[in-house]
């Protein structure tokens, strides 16, 4: 599909200037997300935020109704004493509360941090203790977990939802539906603080990365080029705002151009999620790879009946994308799955763009966004490594990325950032024609007689066997070789004999690898160990060999 504007062109003409003029505020003085992403379109009469229940049903709120309710937080939090600079938390499903309340906060200036509601309760308990929030806004499902929570700080509480709530201070109806519609927004500027999303501490405690109001900004190459968002679309983002994700990258930043935002409160269904995407002509998907792969599973026959014809961009993060999974979604419904790379530090800095022309390849995540460098380098000596070559992505210039700083943590802060690049711990491959292949995180690395192997391309070399519904590769003891290639896999149903199925899978890999990076043992399990967003921890995986 040709969208006029090759990428090449978009890149090299790239102007962070003209993205800030595109704001009605003067940036970088001042710009606050929630006047960008939501009040600015107050008077159009459109719809700002679509919200689907658990049992399909479908309310809409016009960005003028997301402009009161959250002026009635915003005047609720002011009355409690919440100042620009304060910490306001969130611990809120996928429900029209969590949107408007977080433009609330934004609205007073205050710093909003959202939790995942799938964390237990020590999770919960970190977070806290280590940003101090002055309220906690919590659904009551998790009153009595809020009840039990001991932290440094005694924030006020705010309950949302039905149920028994008996910690709270206040109730979410009470607390906010009396206040006034009316609100003066902060004049934030640029770089004054907006959130603080925790790291999902795959490798260590978890950070809480401060970000500025420039994360819209920052986001404005992947929402514009890689989403290919216009005012016209329903975007559905379908990751929690607990999460980056969810939060910003399909969520504010489409609504930051005038795009409809669409929210569904069910867990991942693949029946449910097609006949979402079709009865409410949704235009974007922005979804992680485990729902594309989700789909796929189903079959075929999920599909059947629907026509989608609203449907125009598949976008995926999180995660490397399957070339299996492209493939299936381009024959099965005439669209590409543009797979992009970013993290929380930075923002979406790799992708593959929807809204120009580009070739995409299967497997990889793309190509440098437009208004970002981007390079590899060893991780030891900082040197630039050679095509084809593995080496850490690093991201560049620092003013432009999402985060401020690690909270409380200066010397973790500095550590990130190298001669003015920003260091990502993640390992990739650039080929001859400057597209990122991802390798895995730095500690993914397996190192077998000398050679260095990325687990990820292990891995899309099994996901081609009918057999696997899911892989993951990791490192084990080997006296002779150091480490030795081990698979572990999810099976599509369990193999009559898993002796035979496991051979047959290791000379697959075999054919397709160089023959030191086959997996030498595979194992079949019920589940792979993931985070809350569904990532694979392979260190569990590694940490079980060691047992």
């Amino acid at each position: 599909m040709s969208h006029g504007t090759d990428y090449g062109t978009a890149y090299q003409s790239f102007e962070w200037d003209t993205v800030l003029d595109s704001y009605d505020w003067d940036a970088p003085r001042e710009l606050n997300m929630a006047h960008e992403a939501c009040d600015r379109y107050a008077g159009t009469g459109n719809v700002g935020f679509g919200w689907v229940s658990e049992d399909g049903e479908l309310s809409e709120y016009t960005f003028a109704e997301l402009r009161d309710a959250s002026n009635r937080v915003a005047n609720a939090l002011t009355d409690l004493g919440v100042e620009r600079g304060d910490r306001v938390a969130t611990l809120l499903p996928k429900i029209p509360e969590t949107i408007i309340t977080v433009l609330g906060v934004w609205k007073v200036g205050a710093i909003h941090v959202p939790l995942f509601t799938a964390f237990e309760k020590g999770a919960i308990e970190f977070r806290l203790d280590d940003c101090l929030p002055e309220v906690l806004f919590y659904h009551a499902d998790h009153d009595e977990t809020v009840a039990s929570l001991e932290i440094g700080s005694d924030p006020d509480l705010v309950s949302v939802g039905d149920g028994d709530a008996g910690a709270a201070s206040y109730a979410y109806d009470e607390f906010v539906e009396t206040r006034s519609t009316a609100y003066e927004v902060t004049r934030t500027s640029i770089d004054d603080p907006s959130t603080m999303q925790y790291t999902s501490g795959t490798t260590g405690p978890p950070k809480g990365v401060v970000m500025t109001h420039r994360a819209i900004p920052t986001l404005y190459p992947h929402t514009k080029y890689a989403m290919d968002v216009t005012e016209d679309d329903l975007v559905w983002g379908a990751a929690d705002p607990g999460w980056s994700f969810g939060l910003f990258t399909t969520g504010f930043a489409p609504m930051a151009l005038g795009a409809t935002r669409l929210l569904h409160a069910g867990r991942f269904d693949a029946d449910h999620w097609v006949r979402i995407l079709d009865e409410h002509d949704v235009t974007i998907l922005g979804a992680a790879p485990s729902a594309y792969r989700g789909i796929v599973a189903a079959g075929e026959d999920v599909l059947a009946e629907r026509s989608f014809e609203s449907l125009r961009v598949l976008s995926s993060a999180g995660e490397p994308l399957n070339p299996e999974v492209y493939e299936w979604f381009e024959e099965h419904l005439g669209l590409e799955v543009h797979d992009t790379y970013g993290l929380t530090e930075a923002g979406m800095v790799v992708n593959n763009n929807a809204g120009l022309d580009m070739d995409i390849k299967a497997g990889s995540m793309g190509r440098p966004a437009p208004g970002f460098d981007v390079d590899l380098v060893d991780p030891e000596t900082r040197e630039p490594v050679g095509t084809d070559e593995i080496g850490e992505i690093v991201v560049k210039p620092r003013e432009w990325a999402l985060m401020k700083e690690y909270w409380e943590r200066p010397e973790q802060t500095e550590a990130t950032f190298h001669d003015g690049w920003l260091l990502t711990d993640d390992l990739a491959r650039r080929d001859a024609d400057g597209y990122y292949w991802y390798e895995g995180r730095s500690d993914d690395v397996i190192i077998s007689s000398g050679y260095r192997i990325g687990p990820f391309e292990v891995e899309n070399s099994l996901m081609e066997k009918q057999v696997v519904a899911e892989a993951a590769v990791v490192g084990v003891p080997d006296e002779q070789r150091g480490q030795r290639v081990k698979a572990f896999v999810v099976p599509t149903e369990q193999p009559d004999d898993p002796e035979a199925a496991a051979e047959e899978i290791k000379q697959h890999v075999k054919e397709q690898q160089a023959r030191h990076a086959y997996p030498r043992d595979v194992e079949f399990v019920e589940q792979l160990p993931k985070t809350a967003t569904g990532k694979v921890q392979r260190y569990k995986l590694e940490e079980g060999e060691a047992e």
